[in-house]
């Protein structure tokens, strides 16, 4: 597919859109066959390598379809620069190397390979743990999973020193869901780190995945359901699997039941921000404060229908680190709808909650109901994410935006 059958590129600026000021967008549709359909995650960027002397290592995007592809419609990998040029296919999943990849995959820190997962496929039916080497294009099999070792993973892996660490929301022994880390390219070094319990004491179902926090030491996550208050809560482990510990369970007024994606840590405070799916004082989704020196949590935003609603994954923090960015999964207009309660919105946020600002309302044209979250370019001007459904083929679609520089 050519360049100018992808891109429907609005010139950068000002627009009315149902009465208010929005900004233009670069729209890349999905046409389901060559390039897969309905993205269910932004794309990863990462920066070009100083003085980097191939194409590998420009600034590129890497993301995952879950739906489409070559090789039927099971989903498939793809390469795109932050402003939405330059798209690529680089793989089609065939059902026995993975199906139905939830989220895009982590670049490793010499740019051969590509890790991630899927959520279905694999040897068991359960999904599986890849490693796309870029190089060669090849796909290996890491690890298949198998339901008391965990099954239906829905985020990527982090990979910290050389170890992939994840989430598998279901599985275990318990059928709660499991923490797990593998060495690749070492065999047979999978291990489930944690089998999580549920009840009132321990949460259950993470279908996210993890985050590190270097000033303790300790990999933090999110899981959706039970916990004191049945919405799910915050744990950390140790990367060896020990000291678990339930930090902070959900509340109404906090906001909860946290779908995929990962909370952000803001570095110059260590608060990390991440997304509730209901609660807040609109009952419509929370972005939340948690605080791991004392297990404060509270909510910084409840959303509205204006902002748009209920965002399926978590939130970014800007280049300046004062604005939070989120992608909701519907709402923000009355005029464009789905399912009569509009497409959704790219929305900024203070990082206190005082401000905020749609900076984009997905449309008929970008298509809506984004599960993602967004990303950045290393300057920190442009924001990439992707929608599930409509478009111009109705697969869903790559949505990049100029970010205006008080939002920055």
């Amino acid at each position: 597919m050519n360049k100018a059958s992808l891109q429907l590129i609005g010139a950068l600026g000002w627009m009315a859109a149902s009465s208010s000021l929005v900004w233009a967008a670069t729209i890349v549709p999905f046409n389901t066959v060559s390039t897969g359909a309905a993205p269910s995650s932004a794309p990863n960027c990462y920066p070009a390598v100083p003085g980097g002397a191939n194409i590998l290592d420009q600034e590129w995007c890497y993301g995952a379809t879950y739906m489409g592809g070559q090789r039927g419609a099971v989903g498939s990998l793809y390469r795109v620069k932050p402003d939405g040029s330059r798209f690529k296919t680089l793989f089609s999943f065939d059902g026995f190397n993975g199906l139905f990849p939830s989220q895009s995959p982590v670049l490793s820190p010499d740019r051969q390979h590509l890790y991630g997962d899927t959520s279905q496929g694999g040897s068991q039916g359960s999904g599986l743990v890849f490693d796309y080497n870029l190089a060669t294009n090849q796909i290996t099999n890491l690890h298949s999973f198998i339901g008391p070792q965990g099954s239906t993973p829905q985020g990527p892996p982090i990979l910290l020193n050389g170890t992939l660490y994840g989430l598998a929301g279901q599985g275990g022994t318990n059928g709660y869901g499991i923490i797990w880390s593998l060495q690749p390219g070492q065999p047979g070094s999978y291990t489930v780190l944690r089998n999580f319990a549920g009840g009132t004491a321990d949460t259950a179902m993470p279908f996210g995945s993890l985050t590190y926090n270097p000033a303790d030491g300790l990999l933090y996550g999110s899981a959706f359901s039970l916990a004191e208050n049945g919405m799910g809560g915050i744990f950390s482990l140790k990367p060896d699997g020990s000291h678990y510990q339930l930090r902070a369970s959900f509340t109404p007024e906090s906001g909860g039941v946290p779908q995929m994606g990962a909370m952000v840590r803001d570095p110059a405070t260590g608060i990390f921000y991440g997304s509730g799916w209901v609660g807040g004082a609109n009952k419509l989704g929370t972005i939340f404060a948690f605080d791991p020196s004392t297990n404060g949590l509270s909510a910084v935003f409840s959303f509205t229908q204006a902002t748009g609603v209920q965002p399926y994954e978590g939130p970014i923090l800007s280049s300046s680190g004062n604005w939070i960015y989120v992608v909701t999964w519907y709402g923000g207009s009355s005029a464009n709808n789905v399912m009569g309660k509009g497409y959704g919105t790219i929305l900024a946020v203070k990082k206190d909650g005082s401000d905020s600002k749609v900076l984009y309302k997905f449309n008929k044209t970008s298509g809506g109901l984004g599960f993602s979250s967004a990303s950045l370019s290393a300057d920190g001007s442009t924001l990439i994410t992707t929608t599930g459904v409509g478009a111009k083929y109705g697969a869903g679609a790559i949505v990049s935006i100029n970010i205006p520089a008080k939002y920055r």
